[in-house]
């Protein structure tokens, strides 16, 4: 006959199998590897997923000595100082971002670090749980964006044409030279402003939205008010970044005033040939 204590202890057990089965599975989807700190002998404990990150077998030397090797010389003495003075000196709470040098291939990566620590009444540390995530294609993804928006500014500071990026509330983001000498406003000013604050009419939100969505891409002809009260024709195309400020709208905007105006004395010469014409044709 079954004990009723026996079928509940393995009933535990096997939901204890499973709870730890899916965290080395979660942890390896997430790249996070997680660790435990011994604070009397400065050594440590590590899950698998951990070990695959720094790239280190079962019998690799779990010391702070062998945790130093796995960081990468260049940050190593910046890592030794942070623990020292600031996490354990001070009691606290453990959030830093380094690189390390895999062991197994000698491979550079980005890794996030977590940890707290565990203090005994008298304040002695009694160890530090912490994690290890590897961040290395998020840190190129920053690293190619940052590089990408560089590229964008600098190509858009020399640009003759107005360049400007606002957010989708209008609020701008980044104006270039040629933009800010247009309105006359410095980009200081105007990274305070909105688009609707240099539309003439400040009913164009319309305007504003169609340039972005269902106009993307194409030309629309708007009016813009100068900080001294003038006003002008500008030809704006608008179109939602996906890279370089994501969410965000470049518009390049081009002064048009003399073309339109040179476009309507041209048709005004035309409409007075004609009536000219018809009045000579008339006379004969």
């Amino acid at each position: 006959m079954r004990r009723p204590h026996l079928n509940k202890r393995k009933q535990r057990e096997e939901v204890l199998r499973e709870s730890h089965q899916l965290l080395v599975e979660s942890q390896d989807i997430a790249k996070i590897g997680s660790y435990i700190l011994d604070g009397n002998s400065m050594e440590w404990t590590s899950s698998k997923a951990l070990d695959a990150i720094f790239g280190i077998s079962e019998n690799y030397e779990r010391n702070v000595t062998g945790w130093l090797k796995v960081i990468h010389p260049d940050d190593r003495q910046m890592m030794e100082d942070y623990l020292s003075k600031e996490v354990f000196g001070q009691a606290r709470d453990f959030f830093k971002t380094y690189r390390i040098v895999r062991v197994c291939d000698g491979e550079e990566c980005w890794v996030e670090g977590r940890g707290r620590l565990e203090l005994d009444e008298n304040g002695q540390i009694l160890r530090m749980l912490g994690t290890i995530q590897d961040i290395t294609e998020r840190k190129l993804a920053e690293d190619d964006l940052r590089e990408s928006e560089a590229n964008f500014k600098a190509l858009a500071t020399q640009s003759t044409e107005g360049i400007s990026v606002a957010d989708m509330a209008g609020n701008y983001t980044y104006v270039n030279p040629t933009f800010c000498d247009m309105v006359g406003w410095t980009s200081e000013e105007l990274l305070q402003m909105t688009v609707f604050d240099v539309t003439a009419d400040k009913q164009d939100k319309a305007t504003f939205a169609k340039t972005i969505t269902v106009e993307e891409g194409s030309p629309v002809n708007v009016v813009l008010v100068r900080k001294n009260g003038s006003e002008f024709i500008a030809e704006v195309v608008g179109k939602v970044l996906s890279t370089v400020d994501e969410g965000r709208v470049l518009g390049t905007i081009r002064d048009i005033t003399e073309r339109i105006q040179a476009e309507k004395a041209l048709l005004e010469s035309e409409e007075n040939f004609r009536a000219l014409a018809t009045q000579s044709m008339e006379g004969i």
